[in-house]
């Protein structure tokens, strides 16, 4: 007999479980993990997909499908994606029932079956049975001596070679948590997800919405199709299921979820189902159901915001994945909570140039500003005049000083940040801006072309100069007076001694005649490149 979900955690009903999981008490914490570990992705560390023969030889030779005795049966179930989900090994004589017990996956779709050299006529007779089921058949193996194995569909045997050994046996599909056993496990995971989904923005909460549809509909066996309807903060105000189906799809009626969209207080809706098969991804129908209710929704100017798709896997989001209308985007203007707002540019920092301006707070600014520096055009003239906001931008992009109140032109700390951010925008700043010394120099510190576009007296300034020339190649800068200059060249050799191929052909030759020349050979090997100026 099933134990009971509420019973075992001392409970009296759904309700009381849900008051002891919400406020995180450790005589549930099993099942708090439990839920928490459902919200994940749960993809598996190998599968195999089966579309020939060499795919179960691959398989075979990696020791993860068990090679059956002389007198035994493998049986392997697939999904409808020909996946492989499990595979269990029986002896001939075993009963259909207990094989079923030990084997049956809710969403197993066909099988393949190997047996060994005396158990063909067995295993042949379990075909028929698992058909009669309504298992589809893919092929049977049947082991005719060593490694090989006879196909019945091709009609042809391979030699499948020699099996890796393993300790164990390959876990196809993950293990059964014993909570799912149990009787209520689904009514509370429903009620769990119905109350924690609602009050959620279908916006900034996307995600941990698509991991609460997981919890609650990743282990049904048959499709379900749900509408969650949102407000105009985009807040969830309800998640119903209105359809149910059978293992591969649920049919759905437009007519039906029409009352949905055109209930008052609902601005739009969102919709989901869940793929027993394991697989995510949406198929033909998926997409063209989704496409037909957008276009409903449009008709009463209502926004299908999403579809989650949800296996046991992961979440298939349509909005992600950029396979449906982003168009609502443009009724952001009209949200009017700024705690909402703020959110949706904490989620994402994009979503600002659709939000009014003016309802946008200097700390929300600061942190979509932080994320990227070009929401900086899109907060409102009186916060683009707010100093901080100003700095911050500026950290973030110096090439937004193009776009500053004129008032911070005279701001240093601006300045020496925008140069900090974006050293190569100096050669339009400097059109812009009063540059003193300090300015100058630390322009060239952060890059040394800079030096380019300073006014005459910052380019004849000796630290200047020499800053310029802590990479002696940098001499290449300096005008033709500085590189005839024995004293500036000299120090341009000191910190490189291949920059004195930038040298003037005459200083070249005056050093090559001194005594003691510590350059002398480099400048011969210089001429002898015809690097000499």
């Amino acid at each position: 007999m099933k134990k009971n979900l509420y019973e075992y955690f001392n409970c009296k009903n759904k309700d009381e479980l849900y008051e002891l999981v919400k406020n995180k008490d450790e005589n549930v914490k099993k099942l708090i993990d439990y839920i928490e570990h459902a919200k994940k992705e749960n993809m598996l560390e190998r599968t195999y997909k089966i579309t020939c023969l060499d795919d179960i030889e691959e398989a075979f030779r990696k020791g993860d499908i068990i090679n059956p005795s002389s007198d035994e049966i493998s049986l392997i179930f697939l999904d409808s994606s020909n996946n492989i989900i499990n595979n269990k090994v029986f002896n001939q004589e075993t009963s259909l029932e207990d094989i079923m017990l030990e084997s049956y996956s809710s969403v197993a779709r066909s099988f393949i079956l190997m047996n060994g050299e005396n158990a063909t006529r067995k295993t042949l007779n379990l075909g028929d049975d698992l058909q009669t089921i309504g298992f589809q058949e893919i092929d049977i193996l049947s082991k005719e001596k060593g490694n090989i194995f006879y196909s019945k569909l091709g009609d042809y045997s391979k030699d499948f070679g020699v099996s890796e050994e393993k300790e164990k046996q390959y876990n196809f599909s993950k293990k059964i948590n014993e909570l799912e056993k149990m009787e209520n496990y689904q009514e509370f995971m429903k009620f769990f997800t119905d109350n924690e989904i609602i009050g959620k923005n279908i916006l900034y909460q996307s995600e941990e919405i698509g991991e609460l549809l997981k919890v609650a509909n990743q282990k049904l066996t048959q499709e379900e199709f749900l509408v969650l309807q949102h407000d105009k903060n985009y807040n969830v105000i309800s998640c119903e299921s209105i359809f149910k189906g059978g293992l591969e799809r649920s049919t759905v009626d437009l007519k039906t979820i029409l009352p949905k969209i055109l209930q008052k207080g609902v601005e739009g809706i969102s919709i989901a189902h869940n793929h027993p098969s394991g697989n995510p991804n949406p198929s033909r129908a998926d997409i063209e159901i989704t496409n037909a209710l957008e276009k409903v929704c449009k008709k009463f100017n209502k926004a299908l915001l999403d579809h989650y798709i949800v296996s046991s896997t992961k979440i298939f989001s349509f909005l992600k994945e950029g396979l449906i209308d982003d168009k609502y985007l443009k009724n952001l203007k009209n949200i009017k909570d700024k705690t909402v707002l703020a959110e949706i540019i904490k989620k994402d920092w994009s979503k600002i140039k659709y939000i009014n301006s003016e309802l946008i707070d200097k700390n929300v600014a600061i942190k979509a500003i932080s994320d990227n520096a070009f929401a900086f055009d899109y907060i409102s003239e009186n916060l683009k005049k707010d100093r901080e906001i100003v700095l911050t931008a500026i950290k973030n992009k110096g090439s937004l000083f193009d776009n500053i109140d004129p008032k911070f032109h005279k701001d240093k700390e601006i300045i020496l940040e925008a140069i900090k951010s974006e050293p190569f925008y100096f050669s339009n700043l400097s059109k812009k801006v009063e540059v003193d010394k300090e300015i100058a120099l630390f322009a060239v510190q952060k890059e040394a072309s800079n030096y380019l576009f300073l006014d005459e007296k910052y380019r004849n300034d000796k630290e200047i100069i020499e800053n310029v020339l802590k990479n002696g190649n940098n001499l290449v800068l300096l005008d033709e007076k500085y590189r005839n200059n024995l004293e500036i060249v000299k120090i341009a050799i000191k910190n490189n001694p291949e920059s004195i191929e930038y040298a003037s052909k005459e200083l070249q030759e005056k050093l090559s005649r001194e005594k003691e020349n510590p350059w002398k050979k480099k400048i011969e090997n210089s001429k002898s490149k015809g690097l000499g100026r």
